[in-house]
């Protein structure tokens, strides 16, 4: 075996929208009717309790060690699978993003065709500069972003009475 085998080592990839439930210092991850142990890091280390969570990380028997970015980044030379429901319009700018398939395949994904993974969807974006942009709407669309929230609307340091 050279260096550049892939050893089979019983872990599964996991990208759905989950019920993502922290509990003191344990975090599980209902998907599937499974039930995972989260190790979780980074934004996840704060977020509290959130159905309908897109979640991306690698499975090992019962346990997942979840990203804290709500999607997966395609990199250049990835094969998305086929099998998997594709979006080729780019969520942000609304352009087309069709890409060439040949005998029902994917192609390789390359600096011109960049694409994320959602909740088991991939999505082809116009713009690899999109990708921050997308992020932060899943982010917004699990309710927060785990840390701190801004003020809306006009802050007075005074009390208005009645």
């Amino acid at each position: 075996m050279d260096g550049n085998d892939n050893v089979d080592m019983g872990e599964e990839r996991r990208q759905r929208r989950r019920f993502l439930c922290p509990h003191r210092r344990r975090r599980e991850v209902l998907a599937e009717g499974k039930r995972y142990d989260a190790y979780t890091f980074g934004r996840r280390l704060r977020q509290t309790t959130t159905e309908n969570a897109s979640v991306s990380g690698i499975a090992v028997d019962r346990a997942l060690a979840l990203d804290e970015r709500p999607l997966r980044v395609l990199e250049a030379g990835d094969i998305p699978d086929a099998d998997k429901p594709v979006v080729e319009t780019c969520p942000i700018s609304g352009k087309s993003t069709a890409v060439a398939r040949k005998d029902g395949a994917l192609p390789p994904i390359t600096k011109d065709t960049p694409a994320v993974e959602i909740a088991g969807t991939i999505h082809y974006l116009c713009s690899g500069g999109h990708i921050l942009a997308v992020e932060e709407r899943e982010v917004a669309a699990e309710g927060g972003t785990g840390g701190p929230v801004k003020p809306t609307g006009t802050t007075s340091s005074w009390t208005v009475g009645p």
